[in-house]
Parts: structure tokens; C-alpha cells; sequence
């Protein structure tokens, strides 16, 4: 766009598609968030970005939006939008894809009446937005929901836009409802001749309708960016290519050499949980005394047991959902589903659990989890901590995570999440990588530095032998 803030002209044929390619820490949400940002200092929040009249609503004819899936994603767009005016309350301009879609369609069945949202987003679009960012677009649903009644939200997206950024890393996709296929794959830039092109380009997309019995064709004017660039991960390049080496497909943990920065980017391995949890503390509160919000949380890969609708015992209501980690009199720490804290014995609550114990309450849940005091008590997963920064990061890896045959390997049946070891029939997809990107998100949020403990004591070992020894924390 140029300096002027009179009316930009957009082509009323195909729509713009931008696609922004970038691993963990690359700088898309920054970049995705200034773009938004200036869209709507410079040109405002309402009208035709074109100049164009029509008779549309004001919330209708709002000119940008940003789309966000995950939820405290949300929560930071939503403060940003806030503060500096976007919006004057929550998720005017800040939207998950069902709310969009649904904003954006005729609510109307075949029969003419009113269903209150989108009976078939494929085919029931009724305006377009001027400029829609996406960010976490890998978080989009390629398939149905309870709430979704259509087959692909990111082409329903697209089909409700002149001009759309789409922020996607395939190696963040987590559940089998997210996996694209070989067509979304080339459109993306994934793989085929659009790989690593820049240029602007047609594409065109069939997509059957969620029964099966129709098919559709739309033409998207595509380009795609890539970003190469860490920008989160505060460390000498050697230190962010060990990180990508022990997160790629083929999982080799080599030798750590030291970061020779004047602030080294600290990776420490502990044998015990109880270690991992001091140095995590211990570094929230030296943030804090330098006047940040701390941000240094412990996480865990999703491998113990939560349900946000039931209760873990419904006789005794002061109980968590919990990591639990147990050490055998040989000194081995082994997962178990169930227990206390106490000397032998690690447990904490954790996913969202403390929020009940604070009350509940609605403006917690406004707040971003990290930011939240009390957090520093609890474990977090994948599902609290994508897209966030964190100064220090602890992660608790789970018995899923082995080291075996010199490479790090996955158990889908060690896992409790099944939202990414569950099957699609109709797609070639293996459940493992969903475990390896989830692996890759937890190991990529620390902006300062990392903390290990991993359950399996061969993957513990190989781990301190790259970093040069187990850490050990003072009392």
C-alpha cells in the first residue's frame, strides 16, 4: 500500500491471496499485527477501502478483520485491538473463523428459513470483506464441526474477501481435523511447482460440498512469502539450528556447543522435576524484579489425562487434573495418572485447571494464560501456550517422547490426545507428526531460554549429553 490515505483500489475480480510462510519464532504474528495495525490507522475501520457505496451494514462494510483460531491468540489480539482503538470491545474486529464465516453468509436453509448461521458455508456467502488477515492459519478446521457445517474454513474464508494474508507453518498443524491435502498443499506453497515461488499466480480450488453431491470451483490470485529468519528465539544461529535438528523428522540430538553471545541463550537439562520447577520459578522471579510481567511457565506434552467437561474425582471437588510424576526407589521418575505432592512425588494441576480455583472468572479468561500470576503454579499444554512468547520455557516431556535407534521417536498410544493420534480415513496422514509439531511448538517459546525433563530416561541422558551434563539447581 502506498502513503495515501485516500481510496485503494481493489480489483473486483479474484481475490488477493497473500500466503506467509515461516517455522516457530520467525516473526509472522509481529509482522501479521503491524500489517493490521496500519490497515486500520490509515484507512479506518469502516467503509470500502475502494470508495465504493453499497448497502451493506456498518458491521458488514467493516473494512479488515483478523481471523485467530486458537483462543489466547485471541486474547492478545483482542488487548491489542483495545488499547490502541481498533475495536470498542471484544471481537468486533477480532474473530474466530466460525464468527467470520458466519458474518459473511446468507443464514437461510433451502427451504428459507432462518438457521442463525451459515446452513452451507460453501455456498451461502453474501458479502466480502475488504482485508482479512489470518494468523495460526494452520489452526483451520479441513473439515466439518458441531459448530461448522462446511468442509474447508480456510476456502470459505477466502470466499468472503477481496484481499486475504494467510500466516500458515505446516509444522504447527496438531490435530487431524487440520490436515490439508495435496491440493491445499500446492495452494499453500507446500509442495509442487508454487514451492518456493513468489510470484503472483491464478490457482484454482474444487471442493465437494460436506455431503459429497456437489462441487465447486473458485480461482484465487495467490502469491506466497517465506520468512527464514528467527526473530523469537534469542540465541546464535548454531544454538536455533540444534532446536530445529531435535524437532525436525529426524529427531538427532547432537552436541550442543556453547552460545558465544554476550547473553547466552540458556538450554539446561534436569533428572528431576522437582529441579525443572525451581529453575522455572527461580527465573519468573528474576524477570520480575527487572520489571516484566515474568512470563517463565512450565508446560508439558499432552500426556496426562484433562477433560474441561468432567471432573477428575466428583467426590472430592478440590481436585485437579494434574501432571503427576513419580520416583522409584532407583531413582527412575516414571508417569503415573494419579497422585500428591511430596518427597518421591511431583504434581501439579494443569491445561486451565487453576482457573476454576481462582473463580472462574471472565476476565481471566480475557488475559493471555502466561500472563495470568497464578499460572506459575500450574503446567500448561500446546492448547495454552501456541503462539505465545515466553522469556523461559520448562518443558516436562512426556513417556510418549523416546529416544530410540539414534533419533527421537513418537508413541501415538502414549499420548492423551487424541484430538491428534485420531485418524481420517480419506487422507494419508500419520498421527505421529501431530506429536512431533507439538514437540516443536513446546521447545520453540522460550525467548531466553529453555528447561528440560524428559520421562524417558534414555532421551533425559542423550539430552544432558548434548548440553554437557544435568543442571542442578540450589535451595
Amino acid at each position: 500500500m502506498t502513503e495515501s490515505t485516500g481510496p485503494v483500489q481493489i480489483e473486483d475480480a479474484l481475490t488477493q491471496v497473500i500466503v506467509v510462510q515461516g517455522i516457530s519464532g520467525t516473526g509472522k504474528t509481529v509482522l501479521l499485527s503491524h500489517l493490521f495495525y496500519q490497515i486500520c490507522a490509515r484507512y479506518g475501520i469502516y467503509g470500502n477501502l475502494n470508495g465504493k457505496d453499497d448497502n451493506r451494514s456498518s458491521k458488514a462494510r467493516q473494512r479488515s478483520y483478523i481471523i485467530v483460531n486458537q483462543a489466547e491468540q485471541a486474547n492478545v489480539y483482542n488487548q491489542m485491538a483495545l488499547k490502541l482503538g481498533l475495536q470498542k470491545k471484544r471481537g468486533q474486529c477480532v474473530v474466530g473463523a466460525v464468527q467470520f464465516i458466519n458474518r459473511f453468509s446468507k443464514h437461510t436453509n433451502q427451504n428459507g428459513r432462518s438457521t442463525g448461521r451459515a446452513a452451507d458455508p460453501m455456498n451461502s456467502v453474501d458479502a466480502q470483506a475488504d482485508v482479512v488477515l489470518i494468523d495460526e492459519a494452520h489452526l483451520l478446521l479441513t473439515q466439518g464441526s458441531q459448530s461448522y457445517s462446511g468442509s474447508n474454513q480456510l476456502y470459505d474464508i477466502l470466499r468472503r474477501a477481496k484481499v486475504a494474508i494467510v500466516v500458515f507453518d505446516p509444522e504447527q498443524i496438531l490435530r487431524g481435523s487440520q490436515f490439508v491435502d495435496a491440493q491445499e498443499s500446492r495452494f499453500l506453497g507446500l509442495t509442487g511447482s508454487e514451492h518456493d515461488q513468489t510470484f503472483s499466480q491464478p490457482m484454482l480450488i474444487r471442493e465437494k460440498s460436506r455431503d459429497g453431491q456437489h462441487v465447486r470451483e473458485d480461482t484465487f490470485q495467490v502469491s506466497h512469502i517465506r520468512l527464514d529468519q528467527q526473530m523469537r528465539i534469542q540465541a546464535d544461529p548454531a544454538t536455533c539450528a540444534w532446536l530445529d535438528r531435535v524437532t525436525a523428522k529426524d529427531g538427532v540430538i547432537g552436541p550442543l556447543h556453547p552460545d558465544p553471545w554476550e547473553h547466552p541463550y540458556e538450554i539446561k537439562v534436569f533428572d528431576s522435576p522437582k529441579d525443572l520447577r525451581k529453575f522455572i520459578r527461580r527465573k519468573d522471579q528474576e524477570q520480575r524484579s527487572e520489571g516484566s510481567l515474568g512470563l517463565c511457565r512450565l508446560l508439558a506434552t499432552y500426556d496426562w489425562p484433562y477433560s474441561s467437561r468432567n471432573h477428575p474425582d466428583p467426590r472430592d471437588p478440590s481436585r485437579h487434573w494434574q501432571v503427576v510424576l513419580r520416583q522409584e526407589d532407583s531413582g527412575r521418575w516414571v508417569w503415573v495418572e494419579e497422585g500428591q505432592e511430596g518427597d518421591g512425588e511431583f504434581a501439579m494441576p494443569w491445561n486451565y485447571e487453576l482457573y476454576e480455583a481462582q473463580g472462574n472468572s471472565a476476565a481471566n479468561h480475557r488475559i493471555a494464560w502466561a500472563e495470568l500470576p497464578f499460572t506459575i503454579d500450574e503446567v500448561g499444554s500446546i492448547f495454552t501456550i501456541q503462539g505465545f512468547d515466553l522469556n523461559y520455557a520448562g518443558v516436562i516431556i512426556g513417556p510418549s517422547v523416546t529416544y530410540r535407534n539414534g533419533k527421537i521417536e513418537f508413541d501415538p498410544k502414549l499420548s492423551c490426545n487424541t484430538l491428534a493420534t485420531n485418524q481420517r480415513p480419506e487422507l494419508e496422514m500419520n498421527p505421529v507428526d501431530n506429536l512431533r509439531h507439538e514437540f516443536n511448538v513446546l521447545l520453540k517459546r522460550g525467548v531466553h531460554g529453555l528447561g528440560l525433563f524428559a520421562v524417558d530416561p534414555d532421551l533425559r541422558d542423550r539430552l544432558a549429553w548434548a548440553v554437557g551434563g544435568f543442571a542442578r539447581v540450589q535451595d
